[in-house]
């Protein structure tokens, strides 16, 4: 029987973003400066990687999985500042350092009510067969948001990361959200004027689709 690829996603994820026009093919690293970083922070090691494009350095997916964003799309975390006209130079824009530190108290809970909040406006943007089922949901995500920002709160760590960049130093800040049974299940990062809020999901083949 022919292999199929199945997506198995760590969480389930709604996205409502417009995909980068830009197409950050990946190009072997030669003549970086000593200063560029080449790994990710330990954090990330299991899932992402940096890797050469003709406009700098970009933090992507690992072999095995994948960082999607609007359903289809894998989300991309370039060195450059400009992602909506970025200038083509594959030496001039990279990583320079990683800075990661742990989130609690009311830090914490600022950056989980933002995703939980991304979820619920993103969850408003997808169509759904039956509509009363649909608002069923949302009231029942409204009603007992307590129960579950608590449950958020016990049972997922926050990571704020900060990459910076050779782009006149220029600071990317990206938080990471790190599930205690399923390790690192999102991510959200400011790019193009809005923030981005995407899945990190295992990317597994199996034989066939479950029934």
């Amino acid at each position: 029987m022919a292999r199929i690829l199945f997506l198995a996603l760590a969480a389930v994820v709604f996205f409502c973003t417009n995909a980068n026009a830009v197409v950050y093919n990946v190009i072997p690293c030669k003549n970086l400066p000593p200063e560029a970083k080449t790994e990710v922070p330990d954090l990330l090691a299991a899932v992402g990687k940096i890797s050469c494009t003709p406009y700098g350095q970009m933090m992507e997916p690992r072999t095995g999985y994948w960082w999607p964003y609007n359903n289809i799309q894998p989300v991309l975390i370039p060195a450059q500042k400009d992602t909506r006209n970025p200038e083509r130079s594959p030496n001039k824009f990279y990583f320079t350092d990683f800075v990661v530190a742990e989130l609690s108290g009311d830090e914490k809970q600022k950056w989980l009510d933002m995703l939980y909040d991304r979820n619920l406006e993103l969850y408003e943007t997808m169509s759904h067969k039956n509509p009363s089922i649909k608002e069923k949901a949302k009231e029942d995500m409204l009603k007992n948001r307590p129960v579950y920002m608590a449950k958020l709160q016990k049972e997922m760590q926050v990571f704020h990361m900060v990459a910076l960049s050779s782009d006149n130093g220029f600071e990317r800040d990206i938080y990471l959200y790190k599930s205690q049974e399923e390790g690192l299940i999102y991510g959200l990062t400011y790019m193009a004027d809005n923030w981005r809020l995407f899945g990190i999901a295992r990317i597994v083949i199996v034989d066939h689709f479950p029934l």
